[in-house]
């Protein structure tokens, strides 16, 4: 009898896992709550405003088999990406699967698999699966501190997910809160729009642009190509250095390589000091704060009053409207208190809301897996969690042994309970990728041609690296991928 398998979600997650459990011969059952796919991509109610692009380029943003157009442009809107999700799910046949306007309210294990409980129409419904693959996106839910005062303050007060475009705030004077990725980007883009803005965050970053401009050619790459470059020298942490070693050698690679921010101003000076670092990518930031339409200001917020806010210093700034670019978490709580429990899920701890291994599976939730869960999700990475799901509902490959997965969830508890913390859980991607891959075969050293054994060793670490070999690859999709980057890269193969 033919498994029953619950996606949840119909973003890039969820879309990457209906076509890995399509090639294993496996129809899947996604559930999914709006009316569209795409996930945070969705124009309408996702979480990108109008002007906003992606910080990968079309070359890593991508799955290993369905590559971008070349007209599309190298570094894609966000109106792009659900374009581009629109056409993955055509070509895979994926759109006759997706089950829209269906909110999962709760998943409770059971003797035969999982009861799923779902909203469609006003009506409450509910079915078994064998399995379930949860792909509900890091990006569930907004997170907003709550201010003392907030409730006086008379400005417009919003978060990033529902800024759509400059004009939807009024009042010259702009507080951002929050200056990580979006924080920095928004800024610039309210800058460019004539407002004069306060960008408040909790540490200095350092500001990388999307091109890096090779000193011998003079060739703008872009940014990750030239930081995947090779897989041998893919992260400048690689070594048998202890943690803080690596955070002094990954910070000095910045700013030799970038310069460091506060050249611009002093307030965003980064220091080498072993502390983890902490980047965001944009081409305008520093120029907006040379020219003092972005004051940067280094504290947390600590209350706001009717005309502004107030940092921990006791420092008081005058603002017409606040934007919090504060981020987003995952929402499981529509899962059962037993399978919480499993995974020590957190709701409030962005990092590492929940444990498992490589974030897929856990030893206590068999026939349960997580794809796209973990901060700073990579189309390549969703991809290959979601492939080595699918392989293990098809029970085409064999999963860790029960000791590996505790070992392997034991170092997830490290990161979660690093004092400092990191920016990303899993901020090697080629490392982590590698780890997925490693269990699906599909590491690409497997009898290869000379031109594709010159292209894994020296061109950048793109996902059709990992189409190459293992289940149901794709050599000729994943070559055309790989040597179209390897020639962007200006690598000779």
């Amino acid at each position: 009898m033919p498994q029953k398998v619950a996606v949840i979600g119909a973003g890039p997650s969820g879309l990457a896992s209906a076509k890995a459990l399509l090639e294993c011969g496996i129809e899947p059952v996604i559930f999914e709550a709006a009316d569209q796919l795409g996930g945070l991509w969705r124009p309408k109610d996702g979480h990108t405003w109008n002007d906003m692009r992606t910080n990968l380029s079309k070359w890593t943003c991508v799955f290993s088999d369905h590559p971008w157009p070349d007209v599309a442009e190298e570094f894609p809107y966000g109106r792009d990406v659900q374009a581009y999700l629109e056409s993955y799910a055509k070509k895979f046949s994926i759109h006759k699967y997706i089950n829209y306007d269906h909110r999962v309210d709760f998943i409770e294990k059971v003797s035969r698999g999982f009861s799923v409980s779902f909203t469609h129409n006003g009506k409450n419904c509910a079915d078994i699966f064998e399995n379930v693959i949860v792909a509900s996106g890091v990006f569930a839910k907004r997170s907003q501190p709550q201010l003392t005062g907030i409730k006086n303050f008379k400005g417009d007060s919003l978060h990033s997910g529902e800024y759509k475009y400059a004009n939807m705030i009024k009042g010259q004077r702009v507080a951002v809160v929050g200056g990580s990725m979006s924080g920095v980007e928004i800024a610039s883009h309210l800058a460019e729009a004539g407002r004069e803005v306060i960008l408040v965050m909790d540490r200095p970053v350092w500001i990388l642009p999307h091109y890096y401009v090779d000193s011998n050619s003079g060739a703008n790459i872009p940014l990750d190509l030239f930081l995947y470059s090779r897989r041998n020298l893919a992260s400048p942490t690689q070594s048998v250095l202890d943690e803080k070693e690596k955070h002094i050698k990954s910070a000095t690679f910045l700013e030799n390589t970038f310069g460091n921010p506060g050249d611009t101003h002093e307030a965003l000076r980064t220091h080498i000091d072993g502390t983890p670092p902490y980047s965001a990518i944009s081409d305008n930031f520093l120029r907006h704060v040379k020219s003092g339409k972005i004051a940067p200001v280094i504290g947390k917020v600590d209350f706001a009053c009717e005309g502004g806010i107030a940092i921990a210093s006791g420092e008081k700034f005058s603002v017409d409207a606040l934007l919090f670019c504060t981020g987003f978490s995952i929402d499981l709580s529509f899962l059962d208190e037993r399978s919480q429990a499993a995974i020590a899920y957190r709701p409030d701890d962005k990092l590492v809301p929940y444990l498992a291994d490589k974030t897929v599976i856990h030893p206590k939730l068999d026939g349960m897996y997580f794809v796209g869960l973990y901060r700073g999700p990579y189309f390549g990475i969703i991809e290959l969690q979601a492939r080595w799901a699918a392989l293990l509902i098809a029970r085409e490959v064999v999963p860790p042994s029960k000791k590996k997965q505790i070992l392997n969830i034991e170092k997830e508890s490290l990161i979660r309970n690093a004092i400092p913390r990191p920016q990303f859980p899993h901020g090697n991607y080629v490392e982590f990728a590698d780890s997925i891959a490693t269990e699906i075969g599909a590491i690409p050293d497997c009898g290869l041609d000379a031109s594709m054994v010159g292209a894994i060793a020296s061109g950048p670490v793109v996902p059709g690296q990992y189409r190459l070999c293992g289940p149901y690859a794709n050599k000729t999709e994943a070559a055309y991928a790989i040597e179209a980057a390897c020639a962007r890269a200006g690598v000779l193969i």
